[in-house]
């Protein structure tokens, strides 16, 4: 993994026991966003309930709606943010090697190893049929009732839950050189997305954005676009209208402020980029929060 990139420990309580749960976990619009993505070397189960979340998993970004399940591959970069309503999600941590020393040598080399060497990885966005969700249910409610040899079916239940996604989420174009590659990409622009979430509300020019890389301005527009699969225009002002949409939705303040706090000086303008956008005025999106 690139030395530029911001690693995140994941405490476990115990050492030889490396799972970690976070049931009900919630987040608010006065949540401290990150400075950046963070990667770690655990897989990570987010399982959400209700509200809105913003997950960003590598060039990839999601909104989630309640009873989705996403996963966080082993070392892949990624942000969890507050995007609307009342956001809350379970969050289950579980490392590969807790199966290490198993005498099991088929699941060990054949399954997990591949998971924690990074040989396969899984889509983002899985399936929300019952099986998973019940399998996470089971698992959650296992953890916290701890009762005699809860740990022995715990993970006897994160094994089940890989079996499933072996079997139905392997995403065979997410491999471990396309996750080195989008990493060594992203840590290059690091940068250039620190300024643009600092400076959203502020007239951005792209050629300080370059230098802030260290790069002339048509490279850094082509690395730009092959990270995000965005210009970077385009992607300031999907951040731009994220940003109004979290207001509109969180606060009662007028558009014509609204417009002001993410950058643009034309309440006109702002309306047709945000119609153009959300398929949607910001007085309809305000009337009707389920758009």
């Amino acid at each position: 993994m690139n030395s530029d990139s911001v690693y995140e420990e994941i405490p476990f309580e115990d050492a030889m026991f490396p799972i970690r749960l976070l049931q009900n976990k919630r987040l608010t619009p006065d949540t401290p966003e990150k400075e950046a993505l963070t990667w770690h070397e655990q897989i990570e189960i987010l399982y959400f309930h209700s509200g809105s979340a913003a997950v960003t998993c590598g060039t990839r970004k999601y909104v989630t709606v309640p009873g989705e399940i996403y996963i966080i591959n082993p070392y892949e970069i990624h942000d969890v943010a507050y995007y609307g309503g009342t956001l809350v999600f379970d969050c289950i941590m579980a490392d590969p090697r807790i199966y290490h020393g198993a005498q099991d040598e088929v699941c060990e080399i054949k399954y997990m190893s591949q998971i924690e060497n990074r040989k396969i990885c899984f889509n983002n966005k899985i399936s929300s049929s019952g099986e998973p969700a019940a399998i996470i249910t089971e698992l959650l409610k296992e953890y916290q009732q701890k009762q005699p040899a809860y740990e022995l079916k715990v993970k006897s239940l994160i094994l089940n839950f890989f079996a499933w996604l072996f079997r139905h989420e392997v995403n065979e174009k997410h491999t471990k050189d396309e996750i080195l590659r989008t990493t060594q990409k992203f840590d290059k622009l690091r940068n250039a997305f620190s300024y643009i979430y600092d400076h959203y509300n502020e007239e951005i020019n792209l050629s300080e954005l370059a230098g802030s890389c260290n790069f002339n301005l048509s490279h850094f527009c082509r690395l730009f676009k092959s990270v995000t699969g965005q210009t970077a225009v385009q992607y300031i002002n999907e951040v731009r209208m994220l940003k109004a949409e979290l207001l509109l939705r969180t606060t009662n303040l007028g558009v014509a402020e609204i417009a002001g706090r993410v950058g643009y000086t034309d309440p006109c303008y702002f309306n047709r980029c945000f119609k153009r956008y959300f398929h949607a005025t910001p007085l309809e999106m305000r009337s009707k929060p389920d758009l």
